[in-house]
């Protein structure tokens, strides 16, 4: 129910933008995929893995030292 609920968000930002990048991360206790979406057919692609416990700070530490471009 969760990831339909960000999904549907995630629509939501991608159809009312006409240029706006989102990093999709998906993680419990790791990061286990990133992924750079620019579009509607993007995001229908982003595979959902993991489904142990939630630490979110491997997703600070990848945004840190990945992605530091982004606000």
């Amino acid at each position: 129910d969760e990831v339909s609920q960000f999904m549907s968000e995630a629509y939501s930002i991608l159809s009312s933008y006409q240029r706006v990048e989102i990093i999709m991360m998906c993680c419990d206790a790791e990061v286990h995929s990133v992924k750079k979406v620019t579009s509607l057919q993007e995001a229908t692609t982003f595979e959902v893995k993991g489904g142990g416990g939630t630490d979110f700070r491997p997703v600070f530490e990848e945004l840190k030292n990945h992605h530091s471009e982004f606000d």
